[in-house]
């Protein structure tokens, strides 16, 4: 699990080919809690944010998902707010993504 995925992360190759970069807190080990509360807030799942001790690739689908609205739009979700506020926002908004 890479606990990372966003915009910055993603190089593009002249070719259009996508790799994925900065594995520096990525795991492939579910009992790993040495470092589980890591991401940057504005693409951390509610899940990364509120019970940081769940490490699965949930996470890594919700800073995809994040990286497509930020991809799309220019910026990420909840990118108004600080990066706090943004966190709060995700875990207790019903619907915290657009």
């Amino acid at each position: 699990m890479h606990r990372d995925v966003k915009g910055a992360n993603i190089l593009i190759s002249d070719n259009g080919i996508l790799k994925l970069t900065d594995f520096g807190v990525a795991t492939y080990n579910t009992e790993d809690h040495t470092q589980s509360f890591t991401g940057t807030p504005y693409w951390m799942s509610p899940e990364a944010i509120e019970t940081a001790d769940k490490v699965n690739t949930a996470r890594d689908i919700w800073g995809l998902g994040c990286t497509i609205i930020e991809l799309l739009t220019g910026k990420p979700p909840h990118s108004d707010k600080n990066q706090f506020t943004a966190m709060v926002t995700i875990v207790h908004e019903e619907m915290p993504l657009p």
